[in-house]
Formats: C-alpha cells, structure tokens, sequence
C-alpha cells in the first residue's frame, strides 16, 4: 500500500448489498469488501443462487454491478 493513500473509518465488513450480474450464472453473485487497518484487506464473492462457480474464470467474465438479483 502506498504510504500516501489515507485510511478510512469503517466497520470491518462493508457491502451486504452489492451484486453483479455475471456471464453465465443465472443469478449473479454478491460481494463483500473486508476492511483492516483503515484498509481494504479482502473481496469475497459467492452465488447468490445453487449454482456453481469453480468453472468461472474470474480475470475474463463479463459482470455488470447491479441489484438484488430477481428471479
């Protein structure tokens, strides 16, 4: 982390509500941004829905942000 970036006050977890339409999943997945130390320290992503994420390849699909997904 570049020392000039400045920390922010937040709680731990952050982003309950973030979701993102993605190629290939009939549901989407959702996000959640982990904080420590004033910075952002993990992103985790799941489905939303039963499907299965393990063939996905995370650096090339195509994922508008979004909301809550709908059936």
């Amino acid at each position: 982390m570049a020392a000039d970036i400045p920390q922010i006050l937040s709680p731990r977890m952050l982003g309950h509500e973030i979701y993102a339409s993605v190629e290939g999943l009939t549901h989407g997945t959702g996000f959640v941004f982990f904080m420590k130390d004033g910075y952002l320290n993990q992103l985790e992503g799941y489905a939303v829905g039963p499907e299965n994420t393990a063939l996905l390849i995370l650096a090339t699909i195509n994922f508008t942000i979004s909301g809550f997904p709908k059936d």
